[in-house]
């Protein structure tokens, strides 16, 4: 397959019933996919319904309109395609590939995945248990808990601060008709993107798509409203879980701003990002894990959320150091307000980020994904259409500056899994 260029031309049409599709032709390549992105995630749920959006997931996959429990999986599989759902605060997503003349039978399954779920009563008590397995598992893997326990512990109040999965409590009381309430509120045409890349002609494509979704209709009325949403992040402090681990798992985290409005103030923190803790050559690699010695693992990061979130640092390392390299991060932080990155620790990270961007729209499924995403956050194609050039126009001045705002003098929320002690 030939690489995917990030300035494709992307064809958007709105349909009647206000599904937006849009389509990026790749002629040539022979295969298709079809991205249908939900816009509503955990962040969309009270503390009641907490969990729904994930369970959702589960769910569509056991039998909408004419399709009974695995029939859609067997079908697309069947074609020689591959399928698979996810959820995050923000969204839910189903995507589809395969081979580019079976497109009307992709949509087919994704319309009536969107529109006819059957949301039957015993398979919503059957499926809890597997999302139940689902939460036990991660409960046993420091690295889940670590994440989840950042969120809660972050933020006072906030859309990121309930977990995805939600809790055994929550999911004890999300039965059906919680669940076909919280679907006919938020799976409806004007609360989703459809994005078609591969080897079809826009004009095709968007017939295609108003075959399999004209009929679909259905008000938008979700359960929280978006504009009253607040964050308020929580005061600093450490919070230590004690588990069955070899070695302490650690995360410490200050506050982050959200995407939309801030385009290039999120490019230029990508680049800090890297330029502190991305990668080998990082400061903190360099300095915390190779020379000091108090970490075996080092990162930091953050993702480009709907909502104000959080610029993380994460790390592996023998619980007695742990304050010490506690220390190293903040002074590392402060520094980096101090002193401008060196020109090829800018050039390094730039390009790396650069790279990543454009490795991430190789694939039809990766470009859906990525311009999928961006698309349903900030309603708009501009900010990964500029993301590139963005980057590679950031100077060191701004990465000092931003720095200096969100980095410097910052008290974090930690939080710590450690080996149970004896």
């Amino acid at each position: 397959m030939p690489p995917l260029s990030s300035q494709s031309p992307i064809h958007i049409e709105k349909l009647q019933n206000k599904l937006t599709v849009l389509v990026i032709p790749r002629p040539g390549v022979g295969v298709i996919t079809a991205d249908l992105w939900v816009n509503v995630g955990s962040a969309d749920e009270t503390p009641a319904v907490n969990g729904a959006s994930h369970f959702l997931e589960h769910m569509l996959f056991k039998g909408a309109g004419p399709f009974g429990v695995g029939e859609i999986d067997c079908m697309i599989e069947g074609i020689g395609g591959v399928l698979n759902a996810a959820t995050s605060h923000d969204f839910t997503q189903y995507y589809m590939t395969a081979a580019s003349a079976n497109l009307p039978v992709v949509l087919r399954a994704l319309a009536q995945m969107a529109q006819n779920a059957h949301l039957n009563a015993e398979d919503v008590d059957s499926e809890r248990q597997v999302i139940l397995e689902e939460y036990s598992i991660k409960q046993d893997n420091p690295q889940g808990v670590l994440w989840e326990e950042l969120y809660y512990k972050a933020f006072e109040h906030g859309p990121y601060r309930l977990p995805i999965l939600g809790t055994p409590e929550t999911l004890a009381n999300i039965g059906q008709p919680e669940l076909k309430n919280y679907y006919e509120r938020h799976y409806t045409p004007e609360n989703m993107t459809l994005m078609l890349v591969g080897d079809i002609e826009p004009a095709r494509a968007v017939d295609l798509a108003r075959e399999a979704f004209g009929d679909f209709t259905r008000p938008y009325r979700p359960l929280i409203d978006r504009s009253k949403l607040t964050t308020q992040y929580a005061s600093a402090g450490e919070h230590v879980i004690e588990k069955d681990a070899n070695d302490t798992y650690g995360m410490l985290a200050v506050p982050a701003p959200a995407l939309c409005g801030n385009a290039r103030e999120i490019c230029g923190l990508d680049v800090m990002q890297y330029v502190v803790g991305g990668g080998e050559a990082s400061v903190l690699y360099q300095e915390v894990k190779e020379k000091r010695r108090l970490a075996t693992s080092i990162d930091a990061g953050y993702s480009h959320a709907r909502h104000p979130d959080l610029f993380a640092v994460y790390f592996t390392c023998d619980d007695p150091v742990r304050a010490e390299l506690t220390r190293s991060v903040l002074e590392i932080f402060d520094r980096a307000a101090q002193e401008k990155p060196t020109p090829a620790a800018l050039h390094r990270a730039r390009k790396l980020l650069a790279n990543t961007h454009a490795f991430s729209l190789e694939t039809t499924g990766g470009m859906s994904g990525t311009i999928g995403y961006y698309y349903t956050i900030t309603n708009d194609v501009k900010f990964e259409r500029e993301y590139m050039d963005t980057v590679l126009d950031i100077s060191a001045e701004e990465v000092q500056s931003l720095a200096q705002k969100y980095l410097a003098g910052r008290q974090p929320v930690q939080v710590a899994v450690r080996p149970k002690k004896g």
